[in-house]
């Protein structure tokens, strides 16, 4: 009977392992900043298409940066964060963004600084609502698009986008191009400098097939020692 205790045990332990694996990185071009940034114009929806593994990655926290000279008005400026299945009208031969799959809503408060600020996303933020929507659950489809919109702009409370290169050996890539939607249609444009704003996309990875087969026959072994020990 103890042995068999200490495999039930193990087996608590273990199972969860085979479903994710540690929270990490996949995709950050916060250490590719290009000293460029883009002014946002009030209620432009601008995004960076996502290319990565498809179903094999979900997302624990989305942050990105921006940067402002002069906000008088912080209560008033909002900022509202998409994210897209790239599943629209193919133009130009490449399918716009589509589905969408979040909508984080309006959020107010933001402020000016020398150094720019951050907006933040975490797991609480992100799984509220239609992330369950995903295709395949929580998993991240292969490429999608994120982005964003900003309200109440003027002359006294401008917004810009701090502009990096294309992070290299990430699970995630972008194509330093960038999405535009005005009036509803969807435009991929390129800037003078390479257009991935400056964001960090954490998350957790499920196991390989094959991982997840051999883990599967461990379970399987250790059962089967459990009800030979019973039987003696």
């Amino acid at each position: 009977m103890k042995v068999c205790f200490k495999i039930t045990f193990c087996l608590a332990v273990l199972l969860p392992l085979l479903h994710a694996r540690a929270d990490s990185v996949i995709y950050d071009t916060s250490e590719t900043y290009n000293t460029n940034v883009f002014p946002v114009s009030n209620g432009e929806e601008l995004g960076n298409q996502i290319t990565l593994s498809p179903n094999t990655w979900s997302m624990t926290s989305f942050q990105i940066e921006y940067y402002s000279t002069n906000i008088i008005s912080p209560e008033k400026v909002g900022v509202d964060l998409r994210f897209y299945l790239n599943n629209g009208p193919v133009i130009n031969g490449v399918a716009t963004p589509g589905t969408e799959f979040y909508d984080s809503g309006w959020n107010y408060g933001l402020t000016a600084g020398p150094l720019g600020d951050t907006i933040a996303y975490e797991s609480s933020d992100l799984y509220q609502n239609a992330l369950l929507n995903l295709p395949a659950g929580f998993l991240l489809p292969g490429t999608f698009t994120f982005s964003l919109s900003f309200t109440n702009l003027d002359a006294n409370n401008n917004i810009s986008l701090p502009l990096a290169n294309s992070p290299a050996n990430q699970p995630a890539t972008s194509y330093g191009t960038y999405w535009l939607n005005s009036s509803g249609q969807w435009t991929l444009l390129t800037n003078s400098a390479p257009a991935n704003f400056v964001t960090v996309i954490n998350g957790n990875s499920v196991p390989e097939p094959a991982a997840s087969f051999l883990g599967a026959l461990g379970v399987l072994v250790l059962l089967s020692t459990c009800r030979r020990v019973r039987r003696h």
